[in-house]
């Protein structure tokens, strides 16, 4: 009697590319995606493919600290219980989530020289087949011309239950994967302008003045300054396609955070926002004209914005702050001294070497940390109590 052949059992196959998780001071979420992500299936996550950006405690520029040193030290102890072989690089300086993400992007095109690049902040939760879907997808769009971003985490409004899954626009930059032609493209553009406005300043002291400039100078722009803001709008400018799946395959977890708070989190629907879980998920045929639609589509929204809604926010912005780069005048000199040093500016050295020529900004540091400012505003014992 023939022996009866051993069943074939197929090995998930290795990621294309690395997993980057950009993390700060949310242990909770962070450890709550690694778990998720550990428990992929259909795919192997290796440990050495999987690296935390883990970002500092205190600001090189301001000196601020903006997180504790012992919730930092969680979330790498939270990273490493789910990848002890995980490669942690942790920065000793607070960086700030734009140049973070540059950071994580540099190092998967640039140091680690791969084509695509799968990157996570902390506050999404992966469902078990989200890296499968993920890899299905990079293998039918890889070869798209124009090709930037997807994502399958979904769309929780539409609720598309599967089996047969679409794409339609991207709307967030939530675990995402990225192409490297597409990324080049994209940080070209963005270091001629949008992170030359963010050098030497903590990311949420941004000028937004600044920001909109750049905008102005933009067929396209967006309600927000934020660099996921920055990068939509420079793939509307290049052409670049930006999709997600319309089933759900992750949830969003985020209930506090910058962006959000427990209210409209809810408002939102995300406590209820749940991924698929089914078997025979598959994704639909790739049509190029199709994804060419919905890029242009996207770029339109963004252009018409730019023309009809633009300078209405931008002039709603402007009547709350005021911009700190702009150039000083003699009133301003004559206001500072008053409101900070209890005179009036002595002589005109002052006014020549201001006036027309530096930052208001500028004059606010020079007068803030002279001794004079210190000793008529000293600091309260209980500052030095806890300093």
């Amino acid at each position: 009697m023939p022996a009866i052949p051993e069943p074939v059992i197929s090995r998930p196959a290795r990621l294309s590319g690395p997993i980057v998780i950009f993390s700060f001071d949310r242990p909770q979420y962070l450890g709550r995606l690694c778990a998720s992500l550990r428990t992929q299936r259909r795919v192997e996550i290796r440990d050495e493919d999987v690296y935390l950006l883990q970002d500092g405690a205190v600001s090189p520029h301001s000196g601020v600290r903006m997180a504790e040193d012992d919730a930092i030290a969680a979330c790498i102890a939270a990273f490493r219980e789910h990848f002890p072989g995980g490669k942690v690089m942790h920065s000793t300086e607070n960086l700030g989530i734009a140049f973070n993400i540059r950071r994580g992007e540099k190092l998967v095109f640039e140091t680690l020289d791969s084509d695509v690049g799968y990157f996570f902040e902390d506050d999404l939760e992966a469902g078990p087949l989200y890296m499968h879907m993920m890899e299905e997808m990079y293998a039918a769009l890889r070869h798209v011309p124009r090709m930037g971003y997807f994502a399958a985490y979904g769309d929780q409004k539409l609720s598309a239950p599967g089996p047969e899954v679409r794409l339609i626009p991207l709307a967030h930059n939530w675990g995402f994967g990225l192409l490297r032609g597409a990324w080049r493209q994209i940080d070209a553009k963005l270091s001629r302008g949008f992170y030359k406005v963010l050098e030497g300043r903590d990311y949420g002291a941004r000028n937004h003045f600044r920001l909109h400039d750049l905008m102005r100078e933009s067929a396209v722009a967006t309600s927000a300054t934020s660099q996921d803001a920055f990068k939509a709008m420079a793939c509307a400018e290049l052409g670049l396609v930006r999709v997600r799946s319309d089933v759900c395959f992750a949830r969003y977890i985020g209930e506090h955070g910058v962006h959000f708070t427990p209210k409209n989190f809810e408002k939102h629907g995300f406590r209820d926002m749940m991924w698929v879980d089914r078997e025979d998920v598959a994704l639909a045929p790739v049509d190029g004209a199709e994804l060419a639609h919905l890029q242009e589509r996207t770029a339109e929204g963004l252009r018409r914005f730019r023309q009809d809604g633009f300078e209405a926010m931008a002039a709603a912005h402007a009547e709350k702050r005021y911009d700190e780069d702009r150039l000083v005048t003699r009133e301003d000199v004559e206001d500072l001294y008053r409101l900070l040093l209890d005179k009036r500016p002595h002589g005109e050295a002052m006014f020549n070497g201001f006036v027309g020529k530096r930052s208001l900004k500028d004059l606010r540091r020079r007068l803030v940390f002279t001794d004079e400012f210190r000793s008529r505003n000293p600091l309260p014992d209980s500052w030095h109590r806890n300093g």
